[in-house]
């Protein structure tokens, strides 16, 4: 299976691809990070990339929160996704990608940042192993800042459809 995931943001998203092969590889691999995909061309892209599905986050309300423009902004690009992809999109709340990763549905980035190297073998070489170097890179090599965010959606979203090794 092949898994674009999506950390939407005002002007630039981060972005992920994955590839779960077709026995469902747990974890899959990371085949493409970007952490600040210009919007436009995250959009342009959608219809053409060769994927099965498009995960995005998707917003959520928390009490007594003032809703801004740019969460406005988000949503709007959120529906832009789902028109211009020509894969499914799913989508999938920052609460719950904490629960499947770390079962708290509070989880801040770090603690999702660290589940997601829980998965993945340390085989990079310099000192995180996980991410690796140009020379030796590791399975998250490329990942970071929204990127991140992107992969967390993702592998969330296999967890919870039970899309996992």
């Amino acid at each position: 299976m092949r898994i674009v995931g999506i950390d939407p943001g005002t002007t630039h998203s981060g972005l992920v691809r994955l590839n779960s092969g077709d026995h469902g590889r747990w974890p899959p691999v990371v085949t493409l990070a970007v952490k600040d995909c210009p919007n436009d061309a995250l959009l342009f892209s959608l219809s053409s990339v060769a994927c099965d599905l498009v995960v995005c986050e998707w917003l959520t309300t928390y009490r007594n929160a003032p809703i801004g423009a740019t969460v406005l902004d988000t949503a709007l690009l959120v529906g832009r996704i789902i028109e211009r992809s020509t894969a499914p999109v799913s989508l999938i709340t920052r609460p719950d990608v904490g629960y499947e990763l770390c079962q708290n549905r509070s989880a801040k980035e770090s603690q999702l940042t660290e589940a997601i190297r829980g998965l993945y073998e340390p085989t990079g070489g310099g000192k995180r192993p996980h991410r690796g170097t140009k020379a030796q890179p590791g399975p998250l090599y490329g990942l970071s800042d929204h990127a991140w965010s992107a992969l967390a959606a993702a592998l969330a979203w296999m967890r919870r459809e039970g899309v996992t090794g």
